[in-house]
């Protein structure tokens, strides 16, 4: 199979999304790769998007927040990334001197991590029912997408867990603070018997109710 080469050391192929990836993620699985001796092959995708990979065969298993089922798969609730929405001081002054108004955020150039990206859209339809404003910034690396914010370039959905001590700081400041979002995260495998991805899937399960960058219900 191309998603799970059976070797001396197993290679496991994962979806996952870059969020996940900068925050939750290794120290989630690194105890079970150290312990199993199996390699990761990591293939970055939209959270909306991962759980296509493992539909088309890419992948043995993915982070998604698709709720859709998966055909011959099954899913294991992880927790939720909370996001605020973000931009630095100076471009607040700039932008938002009137407050978080309409025309305000109409105006305001926004940042989206890709074109496929929803976070941003879904944030304005719930606060102001507002489309996504023509000036958009695309950063795809979650790095980046701090630092631009950091740098006075876009407002945007931060993972709280990456932008708290930026906002503690003052360096951000968090736009209609009463307004975070939280994404649900699921973990998608499929159905076949594997000891691997059985032991693997305790171990997340494990790992995320301990994990400090994940709301759970």
């Amino acid at each position: 199979d191309a998603a799970l080469s059976v070797s001396r050391s197993p290679t496991l192929k994962i979806a996952v999304n870059a969020d996940s990836l900068a925050t939750w993620f290794p120290s989630a699985i690194s105890g079970f790769v150290k312990e199993s001796g199996v390699f990761l092959d990591l293939l970055i995708e939209d959270e909306a998007h991962t759980a296509d990979r493992l539909r088309s065969g890419d992948v043995m298993a993915a982070v998604t927040a698709d709720s859709r089922p998966v055909p011959g798969c099954r899913t294991l609730h992880l927790g939720a990334l909370r996001y605020a929405a973000c931009a630095s001081p100076d471009f607040v002054q700039r932008y938002f001197s009137h407050g978080w108004t309409q025309d305000a955020f109409s105006n305001a150039p926004c940042m989206c991590f890709e074109k496929r990206d929803r976070l941003q859209t879904r944030w304005l339809q719930e606060v102001h029912q507002l489309p996504l404003p023509q000036q958009v910034h695309y950063i795809p690396t979650p790095q980046g997408f701090l630092d631009f914010a950091l740098a006075g370039m876009g407002w945007g959905l931060q993972p709280l867990a990456l932008a708290k001590a930026h906002l503690e700081s003052g360096r951000l400041v968090e736009l209609a603070p009463k307004h975070r979002v939280n994404v649900n995260l699921n973990w998608v495998i499929p159905r076949l018997k594997s000891k691997l991805l059985e032991k693997l899937t305790r171990n997340l399960k494990m790992q995320c109710l301990q994990s400090q960058y994940l709301e759970r219900e």
